[in-house]
Formats: C-alpha cells, structure tokens, sequence
C-alpha cells in the first residue's frame, strides 16, 4: 500500500508551467451517419496525424497555435482536405466530417473549416490574441496589448496586487524570485520582441492546476518556431520630424519647460524564421529602442531584446525545442527636485550664492554657476573688499575679502542611473508514445542582475571612465559621491544621490510532463517541476554628510545577503469532454516552498519587542531565543465546467484555491538586521507564509452571429495572508519595520467583453468591467501598519468601470476604379475610459483612500497602408498617441489639496511663499509617430 501511494504521488507530481498548445479531434462518417473505422487522418505538412476507432473517433495533440490543413483518405471515399483550421493554446477544436463515396478517381473534396467563436472548454474570462492581431494595433509590446482586456488596471488583474501575475512562455514559468527592481509585473523582466510572439493567452481567472504561483492572472505566450519557407520582416518607427517636431509638439513655458516635450524616439524591430536543416526550423526576433529624449529631463533609454527559437523533429514521435530570450534595458532617471538648476535655455541657469564665515577674516562669497561642460571653465578665487548683493532682497549686502566662483553641470546629471540584464535559456523535448499519449521534458536556466547607482560622470578618478559607478567602499579605490546640498530643503543644487544596489538571480528549473488521451472523454495530464533559486544582493545607501575629504559615507544602511530557496508544485487533472453536453476540468495541486533551499535552516528572532543581544564580528545581528524557518504547503482544488445551453450560448463556472510564495525580498532582506540606524530600516521574515486566494467565477457567452460574441462575467476572490509590514521599537529605541502576513482583501466585479471578427470592412473588441477592490492595505509599503483595526479600505487601484474598446476598419480591396488609391487601407482605434482610483485626504486622521481621482479617457490611432511588391509586401504606419490631448492628473501630489485644489503641488518654499507644482502626474500630449516595414 505504501508503494501504490508512493507512485501515485510521483505520477501526479507536475509543473508551475501551463500548456502552450491544443488539439483537433472529430467523428469522421459514412454517408449514412455511421463511424468509419481506420480513416487516416494527418496535418498537412507535418507528421502528426490518427486514425479513427470502431466510432469514427479521433484526437491529434500537442498542436501548436496556429492555422493548419488537415488531410481525410479512406478506401472508397473521396479524399478530404480541411483547410483554415484554427488551434489555439490550452483549448480543443472540433473537427466532425462526413465522407463521401469516390465517383471519379483522384477526386477530392475540399472544406474550408471557420474559426468558432464559442469555445466550449474555455471556462473562465480567458481572451487570446493572435499576432495578426497584435501588428494591426497601436501597441508597441505584448504587456500593454494585455493590460487593455477587461479586469485589468495597469498592472493589477481583478484587483490584486502587480506581484499576483504569471508571465509564462512556451510553457515555462518566468519570474524573478527576488521580484525586486526586476519587473512590476509579477517579476517579470524579460521583453519579448513583439514580432516573436504567435499568440497571447491573457487569463483572469478559473486556472487549471497546471498553473501555480499566481492569483491573480496569466499571461501565456507561444512563441513563434519557424516553418518550412523562410521569410522575413523589417519594421522601423520613429517621433523625431526633424524641424517639425516642434511645430507638430509646441512646449509649454510653465514649470521650468520641464512639462511635455516631444520625446525623440526610434524603434527597431526584425524577424528572420524558416528552414535550417531537415526537419529543423528557425525563429529569431529583435526589438531595439533607442529614446534620446523624453518627455521630461534626463529620461534617456536604450533597450534590446531577442527571441529565439530552433524546432528539431529528429523523428515522427520525437522532437527538439530550443529557445532563449536576452533583454538589456539602461535607464536614467528623473525626480522634479533636480530639474531647476542647468545649463541652457531649457534651464533655471541663475547662480546661488554661499557665505562662509561671515564676518571672519578669511570670509569668502562663494557663487556656483552652472555651464554646459564645467571642465572648460576653471574654478577661481578673486579678492573683493567691497560690499556685494545677496538673498533674496536687492537691498541686502554685505562686504566680504573673498569671492569664488565654482563651475558646475546641472544636478539632472547627478541623478541614479540603472541597468538591468536578463536571460533565460531552455529546452523542449517532446516524445509521442502513441496516437493519444505525449510526455515532455523542459528546463531552464533563468539569470538576471539589476544594478543602481550613480555613475562617474564628471570621471573624478581620471581614468576616462565614465561609465564606472561612484564606489559605497571605503576599502576600495575609486571615484566616490559627494555630499548631496538642497535648497530650501526641497531643490537639488549640487551633489550626488546616495544610494547603490547590485542584485543578481539565477534560477533552474527542472520539468517532466506526460498527457494522455484516455477515451473521447477524458484527458489527463501528469508530471513533476523542481526550481532550485538563488539571489545575491548587496544594496547601500548612505547619509548625504561628508567628511573632511567631502567623502558621504559617513553613515551607511547596509543589505547584503546571498540565499537560495527551492520550489516545488504537483498537480492532476482530468479535462472530461462530452460534446455538446458538458465539459468539465477537474484537478488537485500540491505546492511547496522552502525558504532554506539547500543552505543552512535560516534563523529569526521569536521576540520582536527585544531580539538582539549582540552583534558578532561581521556585524550580524546575535538572536535571542531564534527559531528555524520551515517550509509551507498547500493542497489546491481547482474545477472548471462548461455547460452548453444551445448551439449558441455556454454557461462556464468555475472554482479554485490559489497559493504564491512570497517575493526573496519580504523572505531575505536585512533577516541579518546589519548597520541598523534610527528609523527607515526594512528586515524580512524567513517565517513568512505564502499568499492564499480563493477565487470563484460564473461566465455566461451568446453568439449573436457567426462573427459576433458576447461574454458575460462575475467573479468573487477572497485574498488573505497577504504581505504588509509591522513595525517594532527596540529598547535602545531603534525602529524596525518586518514583513508580516498581515492584509486581507476581497474583490468582486463584473466584465462585459464582446468581440466581432473581421467581417466586410470593420473588427471590434470591447470591454467593460465594473469591480470593487477592498482590503485593509493596498501594497506592503502602505502607511497602515499591521496591526490595525479590521476595517476594509478601498485599494489604491480600485477602478469602478473601465471601459476598453479596439476597432479595426478596413477598405479591402478600395473603391472600384481607384483601387490603386483606396485599397489595402487599415485604421486600428484604442480608446480607454476609467473612473478615478482613490486617494488619500492628506492630514485626515484614520482617512485612507477616501477620496476618488478624476475620470479619464485616451484615443490612440494607428492608419496603415500595405503595398504587395511581387514576392514582398511594403507596410507604412502613422500612429497618433493621445488623440484626444488628455491632461487630466492620474494622481494626486499633494499635500495641500484640499485647500488649493491643486492635484501637483509638492512643495511650499518657505521664504518666498511659492507653491512649486509638479507635471508628473500628468500624461504626455499628444504625440505622433511615423513607421515603415517590409516583409519577405
């Protein structure tokens, strides 16, 4: 008996990852109605094909999203070819196909099968998007693409929280375990090139137990592999016109001409895919962006991502995947505090004054001035016995001995700069046991590293590297910060910021899946995934008070850890198809984590109010009465079913629990509590437990026509254990805040999603979603501290009604006699309407989130025209980006709201009474961009 338990628990032992294909089966029929047995049926152009039993029966699997023929051949009957045959991920397309006697020899029958709207095994909010789709729409990248189905808000699906996302391509599970700096979506920090993407499943809600590690989304995608014929694509846009940049984006002059330039974009993306050998396939991408200029200072970008893929059939039942993806992305950054002082007419350029030791003998007025290239000015100290002009008064002066000029480049340079570096690399083997049983075997290895700092701009070290970070050690030779000098406590004149963080991730994932075909009615699936991760850090920030040799290291909060942690996930399910009666998808999933991995057991102090009796010799914290991290479990049930009411509408339902492991970061930070300072210090918690949702949905779709769809959506989600942060007062009066399992929150809506195929000269999808987002807390660095009372807030991303609507028109083949004009013309129309998410009363005690935000809405258009040049095709692009010139403020920055009206007032200088206002809670102007592609 203990055997049999054994081997059941291995067999049902699975992945994190999802499936990234389908499959086609049918009944094939005599003219009489009946079930032929033995008719060959195959894909065209590959080697995957059946043969039906005493029913007619036959199923094809593991297909790859895409369009297919497939092929029908029977003694005696005419030979049958289905043409436009539709597979798409995860779901099944039903083939049924009666054959006729043969007449005339050679005779063939040819169908054109229509893509359904009406999936029946669909069961929950789930919209796939295809890569035609996705070239026709004013979208430059698959993650905004998503984030315009319905119950999304920017990066929070159905009200969770950004890190409740799972990215996943071709069935492996991308995700930064740290999921710090990495990636907002759910540690996501790969760019997957537009162009390599084949199709897009974007799931809210109702996962099989094939997913785990999610709450809240999933965003599956299968990648392109190539094909038979080579072809290719060259796509190229930009926002830069030149001289007439400024005439199609005037500048305002307010707010320091820091507000709504013309960003000076260019984006470069390719496509190469098509045979290598026999039988082997290849698919490269890449997408290239180069941003000099954005719509404020120092916002300069550059990214590149490639994807890869090469599809190696070595025989009829075996074959070979390999594919990777490499993202680079550099990045300065910006904050208005900075802004005002620099060289140029686009600058504040006046001078500030400093005194030292008024009075005194050697007293010096000291004048920074700022220029384009301080090194081809040269300080310099003059004697002045005469009385001379300061403040902010004309009528104030005072008489000094000295006056220095120092020569300085604008603060906006002085500002951190970031790079982040990401790479996975993986293989499929896939073997078909038989006509109705694959397994396939995966790994990966993930790396990622993300580094901040500021960089040697002014190369003070000499070395002409300018490139190298401003060194945190004191041990080590280098260049090294200055000490950071603000005026009125608010603007940054001179000095650097005064933090840096390195962080490295490496990741290996280990996968064996097997699917089996039982009977027409039931499909199982089976397998095991092991993870092993592990993440290096080292993050410093030091005071902005220098020493003698104006060096700011004076006080340091040091991070600095290495760990690794391991996962584990399980699952069975049976996918039960009864057509036209029932559909049901039932499965159990096990999940585990170990926060140790396969270090020693990490330790944690059990007294929060006094958990340190001392300090060792590396500066780590020494426990009172610690106890040992252990692992956490859960066993998930997860049941999807489908119920067909009529030929034209479904009712789906499904159920299931939800289990996430908690970010490295909330596990790993400071758990060794170093360089503890007054406040401001963050320590993880090895003993964290993972984030639980109960989630719950019933969908109702209508098929108005053959094109047209309707789909019908209420959920309920029920989150608790979620991570916030309590905060602890040492006896030597030392501030801690610790991540705690602290926050519940319940979210509940409805979605509205109808979808219209091209038919005639017009395509549609739309959406409306009405939700209600509540928790006690909407992210864990919230300024609600766990503990606190039970009341339910609204979240910080509660977005009432959202509405999104993508409209495609089309003049085919044009006006007859001036087709040469008016053919071949798309115009593609994003429009996006949302009610205003909350905010907080400044100053209103116990108020939080109690106020709403205004309503918004955007217009973004893209009007293509294609040109056919014989054996290639030529695409020209015009895309207008806020057609409608929205500036309604997206958040509120203020602290004197209520008694200005003002959303972006963020500082109120004491001495002039000025009340200083920000742009940045506004979105950019209108904006315009030109593209052009060819294709092969």
């Amino acid at each position: 008996m203990k055997r049999f338990v054994a081997i059941c628990l291995f067999l049902l032992m699975s992945t994190l990852n999802a499936g990234t294909s389908g499959k086609i089966v049918g009944t094939i029929l005599d003219e009489n109605g009946q079930g032929l047995i033995g008719v060959n049926v195959y894909i065209v152009g590959t080697s995957m094909g059946a043969s039906t039993n005493h029913e007619g029966y036959y199923a094809i699997l593991n297909i790859s999203p895409g369009i297919y023929a497939m092929k029908l051949s029977y003694i005696g009957y005419s030979t049958v070819t289905v043409e436009n045959l539709s597979v798409s991920i995860d779901l099944t397309t039903y083939n049924d196909i009666s054959m006729i006697p043969e007449v005339i020899a050679g005779e063939e029958v040819i169908v054109i099968a229509e893509k359904p709207l009406l999936s029946q095994d669909e069961f929950a909010s789930k919209h796939v998007v295809s890569s035609e789709e996705m070239e026709l729409q004013p979208v430059e990248n698959i993650i905004a693409i998503a984030q315009n189905q319905a119950g999304v808000v920017g990066n929070n699906f159905r009200g969770g929280r950004a890190g409740e996302v799972l990215v996943v391509i071709d069935g492996i599970p991308v995700r930064d375990p740290a999921a710090a700096y990495t990636g907002d979506l759910g540690g996501f920090s790969l760019n997957v090139p537009k162009d390599a993407v084949k199709e897009m499943e974007v799931s809210l809600g109702g996962f099989s137990a094939e997913y785990g590690n999610v709450q809240s989304g999933v965003l599956n995608l299968a990648m392109k592999e190539g094909s038979k014929k080579f072809s290719a694509s060259l796509y190229a846009t930009t926002t830069d016109f030149g001289s007439l940049t400024d005439a199609l984006m005037p500048k305002d002059d307010w707010w320091l001409d820091a507000k709504y330039q013309q960003k000076l974009e260019n984006n470069y993306r390719f496509s190469f895919s098509g045979p290598l050998l026999p039988r082997m396939t290849f698919s490269i991408s890449g997408d290239i962006f180069d941003r000099q200029q954005g719509y404020y200072l120092n916002q300069k970008q550059f990214n590149q991502s490639y994807q890869g893929k090469i599809a190696w059939r070595l025989a009829d039942k075996l074959k070979i995947s390999l594919g990777g993806n490499y993202t680079k992305k550099e990045w300065d950054s910006f904050y208005f505090q900075a802004s005002k002082y620099g060289p140029g007419d686009d600058y504040q350029s006046d001078l500030y004054e400093f005194i030292e030791d008024l009075n005194a003998e050697n007293d010096t007025l000291t004048r920074y001035i700022y220029v384009n290239d301080p090194s081809d000015w040269e300080s310099s100290i003059d004697s002045l016995m005469q009385p001379y002009t300061i403040g902010l008064n004309d009528s104030d002066s005072v008489a000094v001995n000295y006056h220095q000029n120092i020569y300085l480049d604008a603060p906006i340079n002085h500002l951190t700069s970031r790079k982040k570096e990401s790479n996975t690399l993986y293989g499929i083997l896939s073997y078909t046991l038989s006509a109705r049983t694959f397994m396939e075997f995966r790994t990966q290895l993930y790396q990622s590293s993300y580094i901040n700092g500021m960089k040697d701009y002014e190369d003070r070290d000499g070395d002409g590297d300018t490139d190298e970070f401003l060194q945190w050690n004191t041990d080590i030779e280098g260049p090294r910060p200055e000490k950071r000098e603000r005026e009125y406590e608010f603007w940054c004149i001179r000095g650097d910021d005064s933090e840096f963080r390195d962080q490295k991730v490496t990741t290996k994932l280990f996968k064996w899946d097997i699917t089996s075909q039982v009977n027409r009615n039931h499909m199982l699936k089976a397998g095991i995934q092991y993870n092993i991760n592990s993440t290096d850090v080292t993050d410093i920030t030091w005071s902005s008070v220098s020493d003698e040799s104006g060096f700011a290291l004076n006080t340091l909060r040091k991070d600095i850890w290495d760990r690794n942690d391991n996962d584990l996930g399980a699952y069975i399910q049976d996918k039960m198809e009864f057509q036209d009666e029932l559909v049901a998808l039932i499965g159990l999933r096990f999940d585990y984590f170990n926060p140790n991995g396969n270090d020693d057991p990490l330790l944690y102090p059990t007294d929060m109010s006094n958990p340190i009796s001392g300090y060792d010799e590396n500066g780590y914290a020494e426990f009172i009465n610690p106890a040992e991290a252990t692992a956490s479990w859960q066993i998930s049930p997860r049941i999807g079913i489908s119920h067909p009411i009529s030929d034209r509408d479904i009712l789906f339902f499904t159920y299931g629990h939800y289990f996430q492991r908690p970010d490295g970061r909330y596990l790993f930070q400071n758990y060794q509590y170093q360089s503890l300072t007054k406040v401001g210090n963050w320590v993880g918690n090895p003993a964290l437990l993972a984030e639980k949702t109960v989630a719950y949905d019933l969908s109702f779709e209508h098929l108005f026509t053959r094109n047209l769809k309707m789909s019908l959506t209420g959920y309920f989600k029920d989150v608790s254990d979620l991570v916030n942060n309590e905060k602890w007062v040492f006896p030597d009066g030392k501030e801690v805040n610790q991540y705690v399992n602290g926050d519940y929150a319940n979210i509940k809506g409805a979605e509205l999603a109808v979808k219209r195929l091209k038919s005639g000269f017009w395509s549609m999808r739309g959406n409306v979603s009405y939700s209600i987002a509540k928790g006690r807390n909407s992210s864990t660095g919230s300024v609600k501290l766990y503990p606190y009372d039970k009341k339910m807030y609204y979240l910080s991303f509660d977005r009432r009604i959202s509405v999104n609507a993508n409209i495609g028109l089309y003049s085919n083949k044009g006006i007859p006699g001036l087709n040469l004009l008016t053919a071949n013309w798309i115009a593609n129309m994003q429009y996006n309407y949302g009610t205003g998410k909350p905010f907080s009363t400044y100053g209103l005690q116990g108020a939080y989130n109690d106020q709403r935000l205004p309503d918004f809405q955007d217009l973004d258009l893209r009007i293509s025209r294609k040109f056919n040049l014989g054996f290639s095709s030529l695409i020209l692009n015009f895309d207008i980006f806020n057609a409608f010139n929205n500036d309604t403020n997206f958040s509120v920055y203020t602290k004197y709201y209520d008694n200005s009206g003002l959303p972006d007032i963020i500082y109120k200088e004491a001495l002039s009474d000025l009340e200083i206002r920000t742009p940045q809670i506004y979105p950019s102007e209108r904006q315009y961009k030109i593209g052009l592609s060819i294709k092969f």
